[in-house]
């Protein structure tokens, strides 16, 4: 039944955006699918990626369809992707809906809006816990890179910005894992960004911040003086 669901929310966002019907992703019976299909397909791990996503993009191109005045309750149900999506990794994403959730935030503001939601969330939103509040910004952030591949103009930019809030997770939950893939990230848009590039130094010094904790997590004050000032400069000899 799950799969007849998912097809069906997948056909309707299809024909909204490929043939600009928007009958489809406005009929109440679209709402009673989402719901159905996350009812039956949320277990104790979580929701599936491609669930969650398809979930999300019919709210999202509900928002694209109805005017400003009409969204109320559309914006408020996207609310609910980075709570879907806490679970989600993006390599559990099917490259249907990956697709599908390009196409629809392709063209449009969507990507900054969410962005800055996830932000709001690693602030801290009154009513709901500080850690939930911090696991849906860094969830949101994910979904947001969804949404750009490698060479997009923003793709750095929100890898980074991912990077950053998985260092900043790691603060306060003590999750090492969080701080290794920020670490991880880090590099990686190190390794993608020019020498001359704006953003240059803030990034070297986002991964430079990142190595020191993790040096300070392994619990060695005496070492990481030096270990620190030689990476400092094999990184500096590398990227600058």
């Amino acid at each position: 039944m799950s799969d007849a669901l998912l097809r069906a929310l997948i056909a309707r966002i299809r024909t909204f955006l490929e043939e600009e019907d928007a009958s489809g992703i406005l009929d109440p019976a679209a709402t009673k699918e989402v719901n159905e299909l996350t009812q039956i397909s949320t277990t104790e791990s979580g929701i599936s990626a491609d669930t969650a996503v398809a979930a999300s993009c019919i709210y999202l191109c509900r928002i694209r369809a109805l005017s400003s005045g009409q969204v109320e309750d559309d914006q408020l149900s996207v609310l609910m992707i980075p709570k879907w999506m806490l679970m989600v990794a993006p390599g559990q994403l099917s490259d249907e809906l990956r697709e599908i959730f390009v196409k629809t935030v392709s063209g449009t503001s969507m990507l900054e809006q969410l962005e800055w939601q996830a932000f709001e969330f690693l602030d801290g939103v009154d009513g709901i816990g500080y850690h939930d509040s911090v696991n849906m910004g860094v969830s949101l952030m994910r979904v947001v890179l969804f949404g750009v591949s490698p060479g997009h103009p923003d793709h750095n930019r929100l890898l980074s910005s991912l990077g950053a809030a998985l260092r900043m997770r790691s603060e306060w939950t003590n999750r090492l894992a969080d701080l290794d893939e920020a670490i991880i990230l880090a590099k990686q848009v190190m390794e993608l960004t020019a020498s001359d590039d704006p953003d240059h130094t803030i990034r070297l010094n986002n991964l430079l911040r990142a190595l020191h904790e993790r040096f300070i997590w392994e619990g060695n004050p005496g070492h990481s003086t030096g270990l620190r000032e030689g990476i400092t400069l094999r990184l500096i000899r590398k990227w600058c």
